[in-house]
């Protein structure tokens, strides 16, 4: 079953500050065709682009995606409430803004919203029948005679057959065979969501007990027809049935037309100040691309002079290496041997020349007694 996250609206259109582009057409009219959808959506603005994806299952609904969120606004304020053109003239138009939509064995799909924002967004009942519990939001959407009192035929159309809410509620037959778990059978309350039956808190609180356990945050009082919101802890308004005629139907139109014109003035004048922002700072913005531009070659110099200091220093140490490894090499043990035998011949070659000297020392002193007899004689 698909699950879609939708923002509740109120009778007259109401834009949501996180309304997406996205919407929900809910309960189309049987043997209604896509072409006719089509024409439904074109008679407001006939040249604007947009998506519709049926979902038969979920209640012969219909998604909607515009183009634009402007388009949205204004297909939303032009056609909720309105009647379609069929031959169920109780027919009306329900939009609902869509926040996220979850399909079985998928990740939530969320919506591109206006904005973000901390309202909590709740799931509401898909069924048709049961939206008429949430008066004055929703039951203005259907003739007066359905909002009282729901008949057969209504229920046959509109009714979703497995929705238990609706059989136990609308069907007098299963209403009286009603019971909840202890027995109780007055006071009793059931759960929008799953049609749970449970006694209320003055007695075993069987009721409260199982909104505790699900969260399901709407429950409806069976005998009272009064509904209750546990999260707010307070009973929903539903003081449209007091009301037994709609609004005019000028003043409705006149109020639809100053939406779509506050719409329209409202992105005409986010265009505008768009285009003035992008104007006046035009320049500075082709100061600044300039100023990246310039910092961006600068980084990329200083990375390419980076890189080659890189190879340098890789040189280096490969230089080091290779004097390490000759230093500890053969040659280099040969040339140790060959200094020490350099040294000792040294030592070898200093005492011949000091017997050298000392011969030569001898030879002139044997030389001067020589000279000297020679003279004597």
């Amino acid at each position: 079953m698909t699950t879609i996250l939708s923002q509740l609206t109120c009778d007259v259109p109401v834009l949501n500050p996180t309304r997406s582009n996205c919407l929900l057409l809910l309960a189309l009219p049987p043997g209604m065709t896509v072409e006719n959808l089509v024409r439904f959506v074109q008679r407001t603005e006939p040249a604007k682009k947009f998506s519709i994806t049926f979902i038969r299952h979920f209640m012969n609904s219909a998604i909607i995606e515009f183009e634009s969120q402007a388009d949205a606004d204004k297909f939303y304020v032009r056609s909720l409430g309105i009647q379609f053109e069929s031959v169920l003239s109780h027919v009306k138009c329900i939009l609902l803004f869509i926040y996220s939509i979850q399909c079985p064995n998928c990740t939530i799909l969320p919506m591109k919203t206006m904005k973000e924002s901390g309202q909590v967004e709740f799931q509401l009942p898909m069924c048709p029948i049961c939206f008429l519990l949430f008066d004055p939001l929703i039951s203005s959407y259907f003739s007066t005679c359905l909002v009282g009192d729901i008949s057969d035929e209504a229920f046959q159309q509109w009714g979703c057959p497995e929705c238990q809410v609706c059989q136990k509620i609308h069907q007098p037959e299963n209403r009286s065979k009603m019971f909840c778990t202890c027995g109780e059978n007055n006071n009793l309350w059931i759960c929008l969501y799953c049609g749970h039956v449970g006694c209320e808190r003055d007695h075993n609180r069987h009721a409260i007990e199982h909104f505790q356990k699900t969260n399901h945050r709407f429950a409806f009082r069976i005998d009272r027809t009064w509904l209750w919101d546990y999260i707010s802890d307070r009973s929903v308004d539903r003081t449209f049935q007091s009301i037994t005629q709609a609004p005019a139907e000028n003043i409705t139109d006149n109020y639809r037309e100053m939406l779509v014109d506050g719409i329209c003035a409202v992105h005409q004048k986010c265009d505008a100040d768009r285009e003035s922002i992008d104007n006046g700072i035009g320049k500075k913005i082709i100061m600044r691309r300039n100023e990246v531009s310039e910092l961006t070659d600068q980084i990329n110099l200083l990375e390419s002079q980076y890189k080659e200091a890189l190879e340098l220093q890789n040189q280096l140490t490969e230089l080091m290496q290779r004097m390490n490894q000759i230093k500890s090499s053969k040659i280099m043990v040969e040339v140790g041997e060959l200094e020490k035998l350099n040294a000792e011949y040294k030592d070898k070659l200093t005492k011949l020349n000091q017997k050298q000297e000392m011969l030569f020392q001898k030879l002139e002193q044997r030389s001067d007694v020589t000279n000297q007899v020679v003279i004597d004689m």
